[in-house]
């Protein structure tokens, strides 16, 4: 096991191992720090404040009949040289009749006298007359008059006191934003009448703006995609050249390095970010965690234009761990970006130990603050250790200090005070330098003075917005959430889903690891296969029950036709070779079938008499070989467009994916060889097929390579050579009876249809011979040129297991991909629930699974 470490590559190698430094976990001492200028700053906001919110007001001088305007924020004369001036008058609403009306009666000390009960006594019963009073009838008159306009009384009374103010109307055609003198009053009716626009968007319309005036004050909107990744203003927050260092072994810890060959060494993985360009560099002895997350995070920053990549280049890798798959022009690039000529100046890689040593002591130098009282105070909870997204308060803002790197991360709901403080305290912070004497490790480098009083030019000083973080800022989170798309391959019980939500988690988790049900995934039930085919079902292409009408549609096979496609042309197959597929070709095969729909089960139990046969129809299959090239595969599919004259529905198949409709053609007869058609093969070869189906009429022979370590114990085999008249059989120790059933279906119709494909003679009678596991001779073991008995087993034989094999083996996929770790069950195409499936899956089954992952 110790060859598979990096301490047992390194061992091979002539590179000297260096010992590891005796480091250990220092925290660097938690300070609280007050910006020298947040004093002067929030005085300045707040007046900045005051001033805004306070409108200048224009009023007339008392003195005379002078009625010159004058601003009351700066106390001097309007110009009114050019400007036609209109009094109008304000009327006061709390004039001396208004006081008099609404007159405030005075408070007088009243004698205050008491009632008794006597007194109540002295009221009489004939105080109730007063109710009953006769009322006169008065006639309505005959003509009113009309009420005067209160608006014109109330301006011709003189015993009101008035205030004025100037109306002002602008003579010039150039008004400096604006509206123009063309829409004055009168006209703006006259086009409102005759427009569909309102009276506001036609004035907007016809003003002159004058652009050159704010023509510096505009943003460019170019420079602004150009320089979109610009936080803050200042120098280090405009990097165009970023190298990311990637180290560690159980959480590989991303940092930025200083941008220079000699700051990578070989036992790390590096990522170089350009404007135009994006490299992975994997050192030769990276560990496999460094190499996964350094492509991780290049893809990432590939795919979202992040930090100060904006180019659509593709990923450029320089794998040393594969040197063969070097580019050397992706290399030159490479040494060009970081003005270097040869890779002579990495340094070589540190202890096997390093790595892990690194991840936990760099951990102890991150230096988080929150805002509280306009002043940053350290986050005790999370100084000098990993932080986590629950710990982020939207209303709050923060400043995370890691060397090279520091963000100032801000809440979309935190008040401008606060952002205001957070980054001019940060920018302070920031320009007084850094200090790690404190700390065994420097994350500036290892050859880095702890201590200086500016920081260097390549470091990262950045402003980071709620849902806007860049994913070197994510990825310093220990569970920095995602948006997960769940997508499960097994439907869970209700009992099992308030389990996984019941069962403790972290809700912002990108990865919640809730364990998997074992009972659950075992006991789901895979569906019958069932092909459907122009909205009609068809099961495995002989019968199909409708459970919920109770009717049964049987399906039976009119014609078949087949064609082998090359890359230009196509050529018809005809019986028997259309029974024959090699797995390096392409073949189309037209299906002719017709539906019948029988009535529903009578009472008696007995199927109904009364039947409906429906039209005759056609399917379209594309079958591609395991080994098929690309350009017979989209040969096939046009071909199939160009056959298909009947515009019926087209399927897809694969080699070891074939449906059990699609075997159901071949009645048995069905043959996967190996290579391409028209290879011949040598006639006193022989040859090997296993039997795979688990109905007689669904039994297909596949060749495999002829050796004894392609047998297997659960199945059964058949030999074939054209110069020997005799077809072998060899039955494994653990084969069931549906497999020789099958097998022997398959040994049937390769006699009854003599093909060319095998060099079987028509003339020829063949019979079969078969040979037990366990005692086959010496006549068996001369297929494989073995000259005698093997003196032990070339495969995995279960000739001395005491156990049975009658179950299915079943497969599962684990993944997490979605976001949520599942389980998916790898299915058989051609399954039955009524019976056992040997060997239901391949090896290309788990190969072809992207990696890394796990069954």
């Amino acid at each position: 096991v110790k060859q598979f470490t990096i301490e047992g590559k390194m061992s091979e190698t002539d590179i000297a191992v260096t010992k590891t430094p005796d480091i250990q976990r220092k925290t660097p001492k938690a300070k609280t720090f007050r910006s020298e200028n947040t004093a002067e700053m929030l005085n300045s906001m707040l007046k900045k404040d005051r001033s805004l919110g306070v409108p200048k007001v224009v009023t007339t001088l008392a003195d005379g009949d002078d009625n010159t305007p004058i601003d009351t924020q700066s106390r001097c004369p309007a110009s009114s040289s050019s400007n036609k001036e209109v009094v109008v008058s304000i009327l006061k609403t709390d004039d001396e009749d208004f006081q008099s009306f609404f007159a405030i009666e005075s408070k007088t000390n009243g004698t205050n006298e008491t009632i008794t009960d006597e007194s109540l006594d002295k009221i009489g019963v004939g105080v109730s007359d007063l109710l009953v009073q006769k009322r006169a009838a008065v006639r309505p008159q005959s003509r009113r008059r009309t009420s005067a306009n209160p608006i014109r009384s109330l301006c011709a009374r003189t015993d009101f006191t008035v205030e004025s103010y100037i109306e002002t109307e602008n003579n010039n055609n150039e008004s400096n934003g604006k509206t123009d003198s063309a829409l004055k009053p009168k006209k703006t009716k006259d086009l409102v009448k005759s427009s569909s626009f309102a009276a506001s968007a036609l004035a907007g319309l016809a003003s002159r703006e004058d652009f050159k005036a704010v023509a510096g004050k505009l943003r460019n909107s170019s420079a602004s995609a150009r320089d979109s990744w610009k936080s803050y203003d200042m120098p280090n927050s405009m990097q165009s050249l970023m190298l990311v260092q990637i180290k560690g072994r159980r959480r590989a810890q991303t940092r930025l390095v200083e941008p220079d060959i000699k700051s990578m060494n070989g036992g790390d993985c590096y990522i170089l970010v350009a404007r135009d360009h994006i490299f992975v560099w994997i050192g030769l002895f990276a560990n496999v965690i460094e190499r996964t997350k350094a492509l991780e995070v290049a893809n990432q920053i590939q795919e979202k234009k992040d930090l100060c990549f904006r180019s659509s280049s593709s990923l450029g890798v320089i794998d040393y761990q594969k040197p063969e798959s070097i580019s050397t022009k992706i290399r030159d690039l490479f040494l060009k970006q970081l003005n270097a000529k040869t890779m002579d100046s990495i340094s070589p890689p540190g202890a096997p130990d390093e790595d892990e040593l690194y991840e936990d002591t760099i951990i102890g130098t991150n230096m988080i603050y929150h805002v509280n009282n306009e002043q940053l105070v350290p986050y005790e909870e999370y100084w000098g250790r990993v932080p986590r997204h629950e710990m982020l308060d939207s209303q709050q803002c923060y400043v995370f200090d890691m060397g090279s790197e520091m963000y100032v991360w801000v809440g979309n709901r935190a008040a401008a005070v606060e952002r205001r403080c957070a980054l001019d305290s940060a920018k302070e912070l920031w320009n007084k330098g850094y200090d790690y004497t404190e700390c065994d490790v420097n994350p500036f480098g290892m050859n880095a003075t702890k201590r200086e009083d500016r920081r260097p030019q390549w470091s990262w000083f950045t402003k980071v917005s709620q849902n806007m973080e860049s994913i070197l800022f994510k990825d310093k989170f220990l569970n920095w959430p995602s948006i997960p798309s769940p997508k499960t391959g097994i439907i869970l019980s209700a009992d099992s889903l308030s389990k996984r939500r019941n069962s403790p988690k972290d809700i912002y988790s990108d990865l919640n690891f809730c364990p998997i049900d074992a009972k659950v995934i075992i006991g789901w039930e895979a569906p019958e296969p069932d092909m459907m085919l122009e909205t009609a079902h068809l099961g495995r292409g002989v019968r199909w029950d409708d459970e919920l009408e109770g009717r049964h549609i049987t399906i039976t096979s009119l014609d078949v036709k087949c064609w082998q496609i090359s890359e230009y042309e196509k050529h018809e197959l005809t019986a028997p070779d259309m029974f024959y597929f090699y797995s390096g070709d392409t073949y189309v095969v037209r299906w002719h079938y017709r539906l019948s729909r029988v009535g529903r089960q009578l009472k008696t139990g007995d199927p109904s008499r009364h039947s409906m046969i429906g039209r005759d129809r056609n399917c379209y299959f594309f079958w591609h070989g395991l080994h098929t090239k690309n350009t017979e595969k989209g040969a096939s599919a046009l071909m199939t467009i160009e056959l298909d004259k009947e515009k019926a529905q087209q399927v897809r198949v694969s080699e070891h994916r074939e449906e059990p409709c699609f075997l159901n053609i071949f009645k048995g007869s069905f043959v996967i060889l190996r290579g391409k058609r028209g290879h011949t093969c040598a006639k006193d070869k022989w040859r090997m097929f296993y039997v795979r189906g688990v109905v007689p009429n669904e039994a297909t022979l596949v060749e495999v390579e002829t050796r004894a370590q392609s047998l297997r114990s659960r199945t059964a085999f058949a030999f074939i050579n054209a110069s020997v008249h005799t077809i072998y059989v060899w039955i494994g120790c653990k084969c069931l009876d549906q497999t020789r059933e099958v097998m022997q279906k398959a040994i049937e119709n390769l006699i009854n249809h003599k093909s060319c494909e095998l060099s079987l003679k028509a003339d020829v009678n063949y019979v079969t011979k078969e040979f037990a596991e366990g005692s086959e001779g010496k006549e068996f073991w001369d297929v494989f040129g073995s000259h005698g008995l093997p003196t032990k087993r070339l495969y995995y034989s279960l000739v001395d297991s005491p156990l049975t094999f009658d179950y299915t083996p079943r497969l599962f996929h684990m993944t997490s991909s979605s976001g949520e770790f599942t389980a998916k069950e790898i299915l058989c195409s051609y399954r039955s629930g009524h019976n056992v499936t040997p060997y239901p899956f391949t090896q290309e089954d788990v190969y072809s699974a992207q990696q890394p992952t796990f069954f």
